[in-house]
C-alpha cells in the first residue's frame, strides 16, 4: 500500500513526536511486579507500533476535506489509542500470549496493569478528541467504543457454538473491526463542518474492516504467525467461531463437514491435537475459496461507496487498499 501511505506520508513521519508531546503531561509508570521494571505505557505503544492504518484513514480523509492536517494528526493519534485500548483488552479476555512479535502487556506486567492501560488509553483519546471535535462526532466515538465492546461481549456468549449464523458473525465483526475504520473516515471529515462525501467515506470504511476481519480471520487458519502478527490457529483454540469455519461446517459433502461437528459439538475447549485436525479439514476445505469471495465482494464494495468522490490523489490512495485486500486473496 505504498501510494496510500505516500499521499500522508509528512503527517505519518510525525506521528509519533506528536504522540509523543499529547501524552507527555500525563505520563504513566505503573509500579513493577518486584520482576519486572515499572511499565511506561508511552513507551509500550511505541514498541508495539502496526501498520497506522486507522490513523491513516483519519489523515487521508481530512485531507479529503481540506482540514487542518496538524489538527488531523493528533485525532489521528486519538485513533490509535482508541484501537491499541481494544487489543490490551482483547489479549487480556483471550489470554493471548504476543501481539505484533511482543510480549502481551498482561503477560509481562498482569492483568491489572493491562487493563488500567486500555483504560488510560482511551481516556487520554477522548481527551484529545474533545479538543478538536464537535459534540457530534465525540459522541460518534463513544458509540463506536460501545459497539466494539457490544460486540466482544456478543463473541463471548456465542464461544464453541457450531450454531452460530453469519448474520451473527457479521454483527460481531462490524462491531468489532469495521466499525473503528469508519470511524476514522467519518472523524477525519468531521474537522470540518458539512464536509462532503463523509457518508460515502465511512461505507468505504466498513466494507474495508469486514474484508479485513474476513481476511484476518481465514489466516488463522491457513496462514503463519508473521502474517497474523499472532499465533495461528488462536480462534480455534479459544472457541471463537468465524465464517470459515461456518462455510466448512455448512459443506454438504458429510466427509468433510461431520468430523468437524463431531470435533466441536462438545462445546468444549479443543486440546492441542483436535484444534490441529479442525484447521486441517477447513483449510484444505472449499469454505477457503468462498471466504475469498466474500472478501472480493466487500472490496468492490469498498470501491463503489467511492465512486461519488472526484478524482484525487486521496481517491486513488484510499482505492490503493480494496485492491491490496484483493490481492491477498488471491
Amino acid at each position: 500500500m505504498v501510494l496510500m501511505f505516500d499521499t500522508i506520508q509528512s503527517e505519518l513521519d510525525r506521528f509519533d513526536g506528536v504522540l509523543a508531546d499529547l501524552l507527555s503531561s500525563h505520563r504513566m509508570i505503573l509500579p513493577h511486579d518486584g520482576a519486572s521494571p515499572g511499565f511506561d505505557p508511552f513507551d509500550h505503544i511505541l514498541r508495539s507500533r502496526g501498520k497506522r492504518l486507522r490513523p491513516a484513514l483519519v489523515l487521508l480523509a481530512a485531507r479529503s476535506a481540506d482540514a487542518n492536517m496538524a489538527t488531523a494528526l493528533e485525532v489521528a493519534c486519538a485513533i490509535e489509542l482508541i484501537h491499541t485500548a481494544t487489543l490490551i483488552h482483547d489479549d487480556v479476555i483471550d489470554d493471548a500470549d504476543e501481539r505484533r512479535g511482543i510480549p502481551s502487556v498482561h503477560v509481562t506486567y498482569g492483568v491489572p496493569a493491562a487493563i488500567v492501560t486500555g483504560d488510560y488509553y482511551l481516556m487520554e483519546a477522548f481527551a484529545i478528541l474533545a479538543d478538536h471535535l464537535p459534540s457530534h462526532a465525540i459522541g460518534d466515538a463513544a458509540r463506536t467504543v460501545s459497539r466494539i465492546c457490544q460486540a466482544q461481549q456478543l463473541q463471548e456468549h456465542h464461544l464453541n457454538d457450531i450454531a452460530l449464523p453469519q448474520e451473527t458473525y457479521l454483527t460481531i465483526i462490524e462491531g468489532k473491526t469495521a466499525s473503528l475504520l469508519a470511524l476514522s473516515l467519518g472523524l477525519g471529515s468531521a474537522l470540518v463542518p458539512h464536509a462532503p462525501f463523509r457518508t460515502e467515506l465511512e461505507a468505504y470504511g466498513t466494507a474495508v474492516g469486514l474484508a479485513f476481519q474476513m481476511i484476518d480471520d481465514l489466516l488463522d487458519y491457513v496462514g503463519t504467525p508473521e502474517e497474523l502478527g499472532k499465533p495461528s490457529g488462536s480462534d480455534v483454540r479459544s472457541g471463537v467461531v468465524t465464517l470459515p469455519l461456518i462455510e466448512a461446517l455448512a459443506d454438504p459433502d458429510e466427509r468433510l463437514s461431520r468430523p468437524l461437528r463431531e470435533l466441536l459439538g462438545a462445546g468444549r475447549p479443543l486440546r492441542a491435537n483436535e484444534a490441529e485436525r479442525v484447521m486441517s479439514i477447513v483449510g484444505s476445505s472449499w469454505a477457503v475459496e468462498r471466504v475469498r469471495r466474500r472478501v472480493r465482494e466487500l472490496s468492490d464494495r469498498a470501491v463503489s461507496a467511492l465512486d461519488p468522490l472526484p478524482d484525487s490523489a486521496v481517491k486513488r490512495a484510499l482505492l490503493e487498499l480494496p485492491t491490496s485486500l484483493r490481492n491477498r486473496t488471491m
